[in-house]
């Protein structure tokens, strides 16, 4: 069992608390379901909620604020990583997907006498890397649970359950909190250098999810500066004054290729302006009337085919394929779109 070490109180996360909450007094008023799908974006810690959450319903002492207690024999072996009714079931190191053994093993441990007569708990994350086969062994749980059994499934991407598995659990959605709690966390945090890092911009660039802020803001101070670079390479290529193949040997040295991810997100800027005018689009640290003038020279097709494009490279980049081809085939095509001017 991984990352529990702590009790609860030292590990919540302001976001967690709506969701927390309404779930505690579901339990302590006999309402809790037995099945709950906690999904939303990554770095919301959503594992780390499933946790608490396992936590607190395994405590045989809980606090009057409904809080684990910390002390009792459940949760000292909660803490120790050993609690005989607590399972988690992930993707093994050397497997793509939940292997379906790694569910009728559950099956089998779930049948035992509980501990002390108390709850069982199982987390399966992420839930959406369960194939067909593994899904409908599961669904057998879903079913018919045991006595006492509560299963935590987290996804980041609930759609690619089986909808027999969705349809039967309660679905708790982490939504991204107010831009400004996040900015008061990030201060919060160790390695953050708030005097050199715009704070807002990060926050923009993680789309607002505050651990990915996080690594942002403690991982490349100089993180808006290369946005802002980046968004300048691309509009110089499509004016001829920057060469793709140059630019598409530079981008390729980033294993992680942030700014294809980046171009992903200005395409899809550019389709909401299309849209609508006054959309509200990803990043505010890019100005504005930059994707305006861009996007008034394209017709939705042409940006629902460059989006696609983009799409596909994100996809192929995580395959032994070589990323300095795949740019070069993808700005190339960006600076040969029709529509384009030299402005």
């Amino acid at each position: 069992m991984a990352q529990i070490g702590e009790p609860y109180q030292q590990v919540f996360h302001f976001w967690w608390q709506d969701n927390y909450q309404r779930l505690i007094e579901a339990y302590q008023q006999k309402r809790l379901p037995h099945a709950l799908l906690l999904h939303g974006s990554a770095g919301l810690a959503k594992q780390g909620f499933a946790r608490m959450l396992a936590y607190r319903l395994l405590c045989k002492e809980p606090l009057a604020d409904g809080s684990a207690c910390g002390a009792c024999p459940s949760c000292l072996l909660y803490l120790a990583g050993n609690h005989p009714d607590y399972f988690e079931i992930g993707v093994a190191e050397d497997k793509k997907d939940i292997a379906i053994d790694q569910i009728r093993n559950l099956c089998k441990g779930l049948m035992l006498t509980g501990h002390a007569g108390g709850n069982k708990v199982v987390m399966i994350a992420p839930a959406e890397r369960m194939n067909v086969h593994t899904a409908n062994s599961l669904l057998k749980i879903l079913e018919e649970p045991p006595s006492n059994t509560i299963l935590l499934l987290v996804a980041e991407a609930p759609g690619q359950l089986l909808p027999t598995i969705r349809s039967r659990c309660q679905h708790i959605l982490f939504r991204v909190p107010d831009q400004k709690l996040v900015q008061t966390w990030l201060q919060q945090q160790p390695d953050i250098d708030v005097q050199r890092s715009d704070l807002n911009s990060v926050i923009d660039l993680a789309d607002g999810v505050p651990f990915k802020a996080m690594i942002l803001a403690q991982q490349h101070d100089d993180i808006v500066a290369e946005h802002k670079n980046c968004i300048k390479d691309w509009v110089a290529m499509a004016q001829g004054k920057k060469s793709p193949l140059v630019i598409a040997l530079q981008w390729s040295k980033d294993d992680t290729l942030r700014s294809v991810q980046w171009m992903f997100e200005w395409v899809m800027d550019m389709l909401r302006l299309k849209a609508d005018t006054n959309a509200q689009l990803s990043h505010a640290v890019i100005e504005r009337k930059t994707l305006v003038a861009i996007a008034a020279k394209f017709n939705m097709q042409d940006l629902f085919d460059l989006h696609q494009r983009i799409n596909r490279v994100i996809v192929l980049s995580v395959t032994p394929v070589n990323k300095q081809l795949l740019l070069e085939e993808l700005l190339l095509y960006w600076v040969a779109m029709k529509g384009w001017s030299r402005v």
